[in-house]
C-alpha cells in the first residue's frame, strides 16, 4: 500500500481501515505528502458526522483556490447518511481533479456500502501486528531514524514495545534523539534508555511478577511510578507478556521445547528464555480469571483510582509468594 500511496494522484481513491493507529496515520501522512508534492493537490478535510450531502458534493465540485485540484480526506463514512454515502460513491466514478483517502476504524469491509466502497479504491486494513512481525517493524523503523541495533537491542526494543507499534515508534525516536543518527546499538544502550529510569524498569516488574514473588513486584511498581512510567503502558506491557507466557506455557504442557516456544511466538533467545521460566513459575490462574483482572485494573486506572493501588490489587491477585 505504501508504494501505491507514493504514487497518488487526481483520480485515485484509497481506503485505509483498522484500529492500528500507527499504520494508519503513517499511510495518510504518506498519502497527502505525495498529492501535495507530486501531484500539486490541496489537502481538505473533513469529519463525515458533520456533513451532509449537500456538503459532501461540495467537496468533490468546488474548486481548490490554490491548487489544479484536492486530496479529500474523510474521516468515517459509516457516519454519512443514506443520501451523503449515495453522493460519495456517484463521485468516486468522476474524479478526474481531485483525489480521495476515506479513513476507518472498520477491519471488515462487509456491509454494502463498504463493499462497493472497496471495489471502487485501493484498500488496506491496519491491524496490530504478530509478535514474530515485530522484529521487522524494528529494522525497519531504526533504519529510517538512522540507527542499527543487534539482536539483543532487537529483543529488549520489541519487549518495551509490548506489541504496540506506536510504542515500538516512539523507542526508536526516543534512541535516535539519544545517540545520534548512525548509532550501532547494543542491547545494554537500548535498556539504557528505555528502562533505565530510577531503581527498577519495566522488566524487573514482569521478572518479578510473572516470578511470583510480590514485595519484589511492589518494589518495581512503586519505583517505576515514581520515575514516571505511565500506569497504563506498565499494565499494557504486563498484559501483552502473560498472553505470551501463557501461550508458553501452552506449548511446554503439550510437549514442545524451548525450540517451538521460539518459532510458534517469533521470539528470540533472549525472551524465549524469560517465556518458560515465567511459564514454570507463574502463579497458574483460569484465562478468564486474570483476563478480568486485568480488565478491571485497566478499568481502575482510566477511572481515577490511584496508579499503586490498582495495579497492587492486580499484583496480590497473580503472586502467591511474599517474597
Amino acid at each position: 500500500m505504501e508504494q501505491l500511496l507514493r504514487g497518488a494522484s487526481e483520480g485515485k481513491a484509497f481506503l485505509i481501515g483498522g484500529t492500528e493507529l500507527y499504520q494508519r496515520n503513517r499511510l495518510e501522512s504518506l498519502a497527502i505528502e505525495s498529492c501535495s508534492s507530486s501531484a500539486s493537490l490541496e489537502p481538505i478535510r473533513g469529519r463525515c458526522s458533520e456533513m451532509d450531502a449537500g456538503a459532501v458534493g461540495r467537496m468533490f465540485t468546488e474548486g481548490s483556490l490554490f491548487a489544479s485540484g484536492k486530496m479529500i480526506v474523510l474521516e468515517e463514512p459509516d457516519d454519512l447518511s443514506r443520501e451523503a454515502r449515495e453522493v460519495l460513491l456517484s463521485n468516486l466514478q468522476r474524479m478526474d481533479r481531485n483525489a480521495l483517502l476515506l479513513t476507518t476504524d472498520r477491519s471488515r469491509f462487509n456491509t454494502s456500502f463498504y463493499r462497493k466502497l472497496s471495489k471502487a479504491t485501493y484498500y488496506y486494513v491496519c491491524y496490530d501486528p504478530f509478535d514474530w512481525d515485530l522484529p521487522k517493524w524494528a529494522h525497519r523503523l531504526s533504519r529510517e531514524e538512522g540507527v542499527r541495533l543487534d539482536g539483543g537491542g532487537t529483543t529488549v526494543l520489541q519487549a518495551y514495545a509490548s506489541g504496540s507499534l506506536v510504542r515500538l515508534a516512539s523507542a526508536v525516536r526516543t534512541l535516535s534523539l539519544y545517540y545520534g543518527p548512525d548509532s550501532s546499538l547494543s542491547r545494554a544502550e537500548v535498556a539504557e534508555v528505555l528502562t533505565g529510569r530510577g531503581d527498577h524498569d519495566i522488566f524487573d516488574l514482569s521478572d518479578s511478577l510473572f516470578g511470583n514473588v510480590r514485595a519484589d513486584s511492589l518494589a518495581a511498581t512503586w519505583s517505576l511510578l515514581l520515575s514516571g512510567e505511565e500506569p497504563t503502558s506498565m499494565l499494557a506491557f504486563l498484559f501483552a507478556h502473560w498472553q505470551r507466557m501463557r501461550a508458553a506455557r501452552e506449548i511446554l504442557s503439550s510437549g514442545g521445547g524451548k525450540s517451538e516456544v521460539s518459532k510458534r511466538l517469533g521470539a528470540g533467545k533472549l525472551l524465549t528464555n524469560k517465556l518458560v521460566e515465567h511459564a514454570k513459575r507463574a502463579k497458574d490462574l483460569p484465562i478468564g480469571d486474570v483476563v478480568e483482572l486485568f480488565a478491571s485494573t485497566d478499568e481502575a486506572l482510566k477511572t481515577g483510582e490511584d496508579p499503586f493501588i490498582a495495579i497492587s490489587g492486580l499484583i496480590f491477585a497473580l503472586t502467591s509468594r511474599p517474597v
